[in-house]
Formats: structure tokens, sequence, C-alpha cells
């Protein structure tokens, strides 16, 4: 299986107005159809390289030279309304270029416009039917281990199942071939439950993180953690560390148990410890946490 440089290409839909930002679906997740001698072929999405918004050039038919800049994108793995993923592509036009400014006054002028991805991938001839991208498809060709070097305006596309939008303002979220408006909702409601998913994640190892700290302060000053940690938990960083500093400030020093047992028999039958002061201070410290957190 040997490495080859690939161009394969995608439809795109213009917009009437002068175009500044597009978007859109770069591969859909199926079968694009009838690609060069090979046939029927697909891109492996789970192996692809760089699909975690990885900054691309956008050219014009790719062409690599300065001049064909017609300006800068960025793709990603999104999923469907079924959850299917899929390729997306967002960016922004050059106004600085003349191939950023040919393409926008074809946009705005409603040509239709697609899109190209040029990559280098691993190709693996298939004789049977292959699961990919959470698909049953039958292909010639599998496109594995994929990195998509840039993305390309070109006037002929592949898959069908792929579209573009060119903008003037803030970009819609990629949608569905020919699906109504209203179908934009599902996939901006998946985008806000993957956005909240993470900062779940995020917070989740903030606690452990946090849990790790507390145990490591208490155990700095000779004390058990204390069953209730959910006042130091929702503690911010600074206020946390001040406190493991004014903890460890009143805790008392470790003691030589030799030199302890002795000076503990030498003071018998004199009155209190010489350390309760020190804890008072300490339980004190303990309960204004509590109070604060509360």
């Amino acid at each position: 299986m040997q490495p080859q440089a690939l161009s394969i290409t995608f439809a795109a839909r213009a917009q009437p107005d002068a175009p500044r930002r597009f978007s859109g679906v770069a591969y859909s997740g199926g079968v694009i159809p009838h690609y060069g001698w090979m046939g029927d072929v697909a891109i492996d999405l789970a192996t692809l390289q760089n699909a975690q918004g990885e900054a691309l050039p956008i050219l014009v038919d790719h062409d690599q030279r300065i001049d064909a800049i017609a300006g800068r994108g960025r793709i990603f793995k999104a999923t469907d309304a079924e959850g299917l993923p899929f390729l997306a592509v967002e960016g922004e036009i050059s106004q600085a270029t003349e191939a950023g400014r040919k393409v926008a006054a074809l946009f705005a002028e409603g040509h239709p416009v697609q899109l190209s991805v040029g990559m280098h991938a691993n190709v693996r001839e298939l004789t049977e039917p292959v699961t990919v991208n959470g698909r049953s498809l039958k292909v010639a060709a599998l496109f594995e281990n994929a990195v998509v070097r840039e993305v390309s305006f070109v006037a002929v596309g592949a898959d069908p199942h792929t579209e573009a939008h060119a903008f003037a303002a803030a970009a819609p979220t990629p949608r569905k071939e020919n699906a109504p408006m209203s179908d934009d909702k599902p996939t901006v409601e998946a985008l806000q439950a993957r956005i909240a998913e993470l900062e779940a994640q995020i917070e989740a190892a903030r606690i452990e993180r946090r849990k790790a700290d507390l145990a490591a302060v208490f155990e700095a000053v000779g004390r058990d953690v204390p069953q209730d940690v959910q006042p130091y938990l929702g503690m911010s960083d600074a206020a946390f560390a001040a406190f493991a500093a004014d903890l460890k400030a009143v805790a008392k020093p470790a003691r030589d148990a030799a030199l302890f047992s002795a000076h503990s028999l030498s003071k018998a039958g004199q009155g209190g410890a010489p350390q309760d002061d020190a804890r008072a201070r300490l339980d004190a410290l303990m309960s204004a946490v509590k109070q604060i957190t509360a």
C-alpha cells in the first residue's frame, strides 16, 4: 500500500451577497462516485491525521503559487443530525489577492463554485463492502491515514452530497444538502451538546486535581482529609493556594517521637498541651473556609 497524492473535489452552493467568509461540508462521509480510474471511493475519517481545526491555505485549482491563494480556513470533523461524521470547512476569502477577489465575485454573481480537497493518503483497494464513517459502503478503494494539505475552489466537484456557503457576515452552520433552514437546529444543538460535554470533562479534571492537591496539603500537615471536601472544591485556585499556605503555617511542626515522649512526661500534671493555641487557630481556619464557600 503506497502513499499517493490525491485531489478530491466536492460540490458547493453560492450565495448572492458579496462573500467575505465561507463554510460547508468538505466531505459528506459517504461514497465519492466515479473517482477517475479507481471508480467509487471513500475517505476514512477515523484515520484522518489533521481534522481538529488545523489551519490550511484555501487555493484556486490546487495551484500552489502565492498568486493562487484565495483565502485561509480550517477543517474539522463534525456529525450530522443522525450522528454520522462528516468533514467540515470554514474560512475567510482573501480581499488582498486577485484569486480571492475573483472567487468572491463568482459567488456574488451566483456561479456554482465548488470545493476540492488536496491531500496525501494511503490507498487500500477493496473487493467487499466496508463499514466506514458509520456507514456500510461498497467502494473500490478507501483512502486511509489522509493528511489534508489544502482546500481549493474549483469549477467541478465530485461528492454529490456536499455543499458550501459564502456569506458576508457571520458563518452559518453547515447543513445537509437540500435541507430547509430549520434543519440547522439539530446541528446547532449537537454542537452545543459537544461544548457542554467538553466543559464537563474540564470541570471533572479540575475537581480531580483539586482533590489530589487537597490530599497533599493535609498529608503535609499530618491530618486526614475531611469527609466533606465540597467547600474546598468550590474555592478558586487563588483562594485554595492562600488556604494551603495558611494551613501549613499554623500546623504544628513534626516532632521526634522520643523527644516528644520525654517532654510529655516532664510536663505531666502541669496543665494543657503546648499546641492547644495552634490547634485552635487551625480549627478556626477550617471553619472559616466552610463558611466562606457555603
